[in-house]
């Protein structure tokens, strides 16, 4: 399969899961999904999915992580 397919499903799953398309398109940074999630050779769609939307997740997070400031 073209990683074109692998990028779309796992996109969409990614939407499913709860990830609004504001924060998609914020930690995607302009890049496509492959670029930082790069499908391993051999690695069927649906391993590839559920990897790529936890690594989206993860990412996301992590954009968070240093706007949690100081207690006034």
């Amino acid at each position: 399969m073209l990683p074109s397919a692998y990028e779309a499903q796992a996109i969409q799953e990614a939407i499913e899961s709860g990830m609004a398309r504001s924060e998609l398109l914020a930690t995607l940074g302009g890049m496509r999904l492959p670029e930082i999630v790069p499908p391993h050779a051999g690695e069927g769609m649906a391993d590839y999915v559920a990897r790529a939307t936890g690594e989206l997740l993860v990412r996301y997070l992590a954009l968070d992580e240093g706007d949690t400031g100081a207690p006034a």
